[in-house]
């Protein structure tokens, strides 16, 4: 509604430059302001202040940005708003931390990566190590793309504390959609141009084994990849689903709230068991995975628990598979009928896992 108002005010030259979806997100982010006490993935952008955004439609130009347009990691000062992304300080041999920014080009519908974005260090730089996940084919389409981010600390920083600055470019440019409006035939169609997505990180030596915990999440799945009920079953006349899938930044933020409080260092894993050094982690949190485990996975955890000393905590929800049965819905995009593919916990799964123990 205020958006609608606001095109309607302004002079039809300026508000041709904003008549598509990246200009409109460009400005509410422009006029709006972070709640405290909540992250991004709550409340995006932050309350839409009107002055503030009528401000910048009226001195818009057509620019490419990116969400978040700063990456402030450092737990001072960048939670709550970036959690969990800031909760935790940086350091050698830990999990990757991945970071998914969201691309907007309002100067136009398509565009390409011009060059391969890059890791400009600044101060201590040094320690910290940045890779990139994009689809160079594809690039940007209908004024938007995503660049996934890769961080960790060097192992040659294991021992080092500091802050860490430094600026990641994504270079574009422009394309002009083929004849046949593929997007993929697109043709360059003015100058390369940058993003710059300041980012901030707090690095601090290697934490001793006995306060890293590893928490497993490839195991867990949530809605679209199957229907997985509520965990609490006097819920599912209320909440049929379970939306979020079992995370520690998720279903388990207390339990996570609690661990950190402690002074417990509690990464993610997000492959299978066979991919992570035992020697490095006190224990591993498996709660709840509803998937299978790989057949190589039951002898790794044998050995990383009898003879590598890793602790492992085990927790499980109900299984019912009469009752998992009875649980199905009509997908209403599909129509399809979806069954229940797993109760609280995949039980059999874990008995299989843990069997050779």
């Amino acid at each position: 509604g205020l958006l609608a108002l606001l095109l309607s005010s302004l002079p039809e030259r300026q508000r041709n430059t904003l008549l598509n979806p990246a200009a409109l997100k460009q400005v509410v982010y422009a006029g709006s302001s972070p709640l405290p006490d909540y992250g991004w993935l709550e409340q995006g952008a932050g309350l839409l202040d009107a002055p503030a955004t009528e401000a910048a439609a009226r001195a818009f130009e057509p620019h490419a940005s990116a969400v978040p347009s700063v990456l402030d990691l450092r737990p001072s000062v960048g939670c709550p708003y970036l959690w969990p992304l800031c909760d935790m300080p940086l350091y050698a041999t830990m999990q990757p931390l991945f970071v998914n920014l969201t691309l907007l080009n309002s100067r136009s519908a398509t565009a390409a990566f011009a060059a391969p974005p890059l890791w400009r260090p600044r101060a201590g730089g040094h320690a910290l190590h940045v890779s990139f996940a994009y689809d160079d084919h594809r690039g940007l389409s209908a004024h938007r793309g995503f660049l996934g981010v890769r961080l960790s600390v060097s192992s040659s920083a294991s021992g080092w504390a500091g802050e860490v600055e430094g600026e990641l470019v994504i270079t574009l440019v422009d394309t002009a959609l083929a004849a046949n409006g593929s997007a993929a035939a697109a043709r360059p169609a003015g100058s390369p141009h940058s993003v710059v997505v300041p980012l901030r990180a707090t690095v601090v030596p290697t934490p001793p084994r006995r306060k890293r915990l590893l928490f497993d999440t490839l195991h867990s799945s949530a809605y679209p990849n199957g229907f997985f009920p509520n965990d609490d079953l006097s819920q599912l006349s209320v909440e049929l689903m379970d939306w979020n899938g079992d995370s520690p930044h998720t279903n388990y933020v207390p339990l996570y709230a609690s661990l950190r409080a402690s002074g417990f260092y509690v990464e993610v894993l997000r492959a299978d068991l066979t991919s992570f050094d035992a020697n490095l982690y006190g224990a591993l949190l498996l709660l709840d995975p509803e998937e299978p485990f790989l057949p190589s996975e039951p002898a790794k955890l044998r050995a990383d628990v009898t003879s590598r000393g890793l602790g492992l905590v085990v927790a499980a929800d109900w299984h019912a598979p009469d009752l998992m049965a009875s649980l199905d819905y009509t997908d209403e995009a599909t129509k399809q009928r979806r069954v229940c593919g797993a109760g609280g916990a995949n039980v059999p799964a874990l008995n299989e896992l843990l069997e050779p123990l």
